[in-house]
């Protein structure tokens, strides 16, 4: 691009450039105002600036893929053969809970738990324990475990052995506990 030398300050040049665009570059050997110069631009840092741009691209998709695709599933099976309720939790690596399913006959459960989307795990399986535990049904309770991890399910399963006892204590209702524990695939 044409431009001319409007003013020079050291190492760097004011140039006026055709477009009307003030720039500074750095000032040209024997340089002197009002000199007619072409700039080119440096295809490298273009480069470098497109590199850096597409890898902060790939790093924020990469993240969010990360972050959305579900790792695992804790099915808590409250309740007998007869009447039963289901919360299917859809959890993430990071134990987020993407989704939740609840299978109920009893509305006043469904009532009473809050939303759990996007809360993580302890809490959400506190939370659809608590609701369970004010229904007069038997305290049964069998929580699967479906992970991709077996040694991160095994984690998950002694957390959640520790939530049920706080959960008891914080009600004052036993709960009859199993665990099964599976792979993902």
């Amino acid at each position: 691009m044409k431009g001319v030398i409007w003013k020079i300050e050291g190492r760097k040049s004011i140039v006026l450039f055709q477009n009307g665009d003030f720039r500074a570059i750095p000032t040209p050997p024997e340089a002197q105002t009002g000199m007619a110069l072409t700039v080119s631009y440096n295809k490298k840092r273009l480069f470098v600036f497109a590199g850096i741009l597409c890898s902060l691209v790939i790093t924020v998709v990469f993240a969010a893929l990360m972050y959305f695709l579900p790792a695992g599933y804790i099915d808590i099976i409250y309740g007998r053969e007869d009447r039963r309720i289901i919360v299917e939790l859809m959890v993430n690596r990071f134990d987020h809970i993407l989704e939740t399913r609840i299978f109920s006959s009893q509305p006043a459960f469904s009532a009473s738990l809050p939303p759990l989307k996007y809360e993580e795990l302890d809490e959400g399986y506190a939370n659809t324990l608590k609701a369970a535990s004010l229904l007069p049904m038997a305290p049964d309770v069998r929580v699967q475990i479906t992970h991709k991890d077996i040694r991160r399910a095994e984690k998950i399963k002694a957390r959640l052995e520790y939530l049920t006892k706080a959960v008891e204590e914080m009600t004052g209702r036993k709960l009859s506990l199993a665990f099964e524990i599976e792979q993902y695939k």
